[in-house]
């Protein structure tokens, strides 16, 4: 049997954007069961004799009906009532919209402690439970599919479908689901800002589950983005750091330097600690330098960290970070320094 069309589908308000699409089959719609099923809370488990059954809590539930098509199994999207959702197929403008009361709703026995200090991200990610289905609202940057494994949010891979990205700010890196950039291909680097309900995946790891995100305005549109060319090395090795710097907003930023500098780069140990900077030592006229960036303008940097020439660096995880001189700066990256092999 052939797709005719594509379908939109929705849970709780929110576009689902899937590995695979939702479709019209036989004019009916039908959605990929595995994607679908986790965003529910239940996982999909391959009984013998090719029985498939949705579990939560010891709660078992056939799977019936479902086709093959492109190596994903699919379900009518009716079949996601008995996972307790209520659904609502609008025929005409092929749209499913799926309505469910998550199993983890209510509110944690434990409540968040008081933040006295530090970046929220950094709270959530150390001591998740407490945060499990509360709403934050979260400034940072949209990371895409990169994931690094030294962030330890990300160490468990996606949480819910090879769709979920990755949203960095102050105090780490997190895998988001839901809403995603309108062009995630292009937008790696932009700065967010992100409504988003905190979710335990089954690991006990936090993910956010995104209702909304908006573009930063004004200078903070500035894009400010730092990588590093690998992930690892060794004391004697030599890492690049790269800098991405690009207007993402739909007016000019006009800035004045007070030298002809214009960046800078950092590397910081665990605890924070600044162990080496590019500008050390360098020397730069007393002269302004004004720049304008027009809309969507970028320019790149790059230059190498040392390593071998920079005092006490001992096997351990370093950060990153970038900054246009006086204007905004980049979230930190980490990498990891290894033994002499």
């Amino acid at each position: 049997m052939t797709a005719t069309a594509a379908v939109i589908l929705m849970l709780n308000g929110v576009q689902l954007f899937l590995p695979a699409p939702a479709l019209m089959l036989g004019g009916k719609a039908w959605a990929p069961l595995r994607p679908v099923a986790q965003r529910l809370g239940f996982s999909i488990d391959l009984l013998s004799g090719n029985r498939v059954f949705a579990d939560r809590a010891g709660k078992h539930i056939p799977v019936t009906d479902q086709k093959r098509l492109h190596g994903t199994t699919y379900v009518p999207v009716r079949f996601f009532e008995k996972l307790g959702a209520a659904v609502t197929f609008d025929a005409a403008a092929h749209l499913v919209s799926l309505a469910a009361v998550f199993p983890e709703s209510s509110p944690p026995a434990k409540a968040p402690a008081a933040i006295k200090s530090g970046p929220l991200l950094s709270f959530i990610i150390s001591d998740p439970a407490p945060w499990a289905n509360r709403e934050v609202v979260l400034p940072g940057e949209f990371l895409g599919w990169r994931a690094s494994p030294l962030w330890p949010a990300l160490r468990f891979g996606p949480p819910v479908s090879r769709s979920d990205w990755v949203f960095r700010a102050d105090g780490g890196a997190i895998y988001c689901t839901g809403q995603v950039p309108a062009k995630p291909l292009q937008d790696v680097g932009l700065r967010l800002q992100i409504t988003a309900t905190v979710r335990l995946a089954k690991k006990g790891w936090p993910y956010l589950d995104v209702a909304s995100c908006s573009r930063a305005e004004a200078k903070e549109s500035l894009c400010c983005y730092v990588t590093t060319d690998r992930t690892t090395y060794t004391a004697g090795q030599t890492p690049r750091a790269h800098l991405l710097v690009r207007n993402d907003g739909a007016t000019p930023l006009s800035f004045t330097f007070p030298t002809p500098q214009l960046y800078d780069f950092v590397l910081r140990d665990a605890e924070g600690k600044i162990v080496w900077r590019w500008s050390h030592d360098r020397v730069f006229a007393q002269a302004l330098s004004p720049h304008t960036f027009a809309p969507h303008e970028a320019m790149e940097f790059a230059e190498d960290i040392p390593l071998s020439a920079i005092d006490g660096i001992t096997p351990g995880t370093y950060y990153v970070s970038a900054e246009l001189v006086t204007v905004t700066q980049s979230f930190w990256e980490p990498i990891e320094v290894q033994p002499p092999q």
